[in-house]
Order: structure tokens, then C-alpha cells, then sequence
């Protein structure tokens, strides 16, 4: 996205963000993306969202929940099950299936309020 459309957008972006709970919107059959969404070829697949808006992908804003303090997604060895070894609780930005982060015209009073 070029810094001036980015600039654009950001006027008014309540204007240009779908309502609902995705990065998406249906118009005459069409999947119509919100235009602050996009993906990043550099992080692997299911983990490649990014949001023009928030200005952050999917890593980021999982590295921002597993750093707060207020966040229940601490790791230690209760967390890794033992017949897998894979982590049982993380954090997961869905920013790469499309689903908001924002939540901008995200909530049922925005839906009656337009």
C-alpha cells in the first residue's frame, strides 16, 4: 500500500473497515477484503496477517500478548503436552484468516447505529 492511499484511508477509517467480525464483506456476491488487510510473504503461512490500520501482524500481536502482564499465556513445562511436546496454551492472532483485530465496526451497536 502507498503511503499517500494509506493516508487516505486513515481520514476516516470507520468509512473503509467492514462491520462485523472479519476483514471482509460480501457485495453482490462478492468477498469484498477490508483495504487495510493484507498478508506478508516474509512470516509463514497462517501467521502472515497485517493490519495498515493497527500497523502490526500477526507476530506482533502475539508477542504483545505473550508479553503483557496481564496475559494468562506465560509458558512453563505445564504447558507443553507431554505426549506431543507442543505448547497447550498460546496466543493466536487470526489476522491471516481475516478476522478483526481492530474492532473497528466490529460490535452489534455499530450494526443498528448505521
Amino acid at each position: 500500500m502507498t503511503p499517500e492511499r494509506l493516508s487516505e484511508l486513515l481520514e476516516c477509517p470507520e468509512k473503509h473497515i467492514p462491520l462485523g467480525d472479519y476483514c471482509y464483506d460480501y457485495y453482490n456476491g462478492e468477498i469484498i477484503s477490508c483495504p487495510f488487510w493484507d498478508y506478508r510473504d516474509d512470516l509463514p503461512e497462517q501467521e502472515n496477517g497485517y493490519c495498515y490500520f493497527l500497523q502490526k501482524s500477526d507476530w506482533d500481536i502475539n508477542e504483545e500478548i505473550e508479553k503483557s502482564n496481564k496475559s494468562s499465556f506465560k509458558f512453563d513445562d505445564d504447558d507443553i503436552d507431554e505426549k506431543t511436546g507442543m505448547k497447550t496454551h498460546f496466543p493466536t492472532s487470526l489476522l491471516w484468516d481475516q478476522c478483526k483485530e481492530c474492532y473497528l465496526n466490529k460490535w452489534k451497536e455499530n450494526y443498528e447505529n448505521s
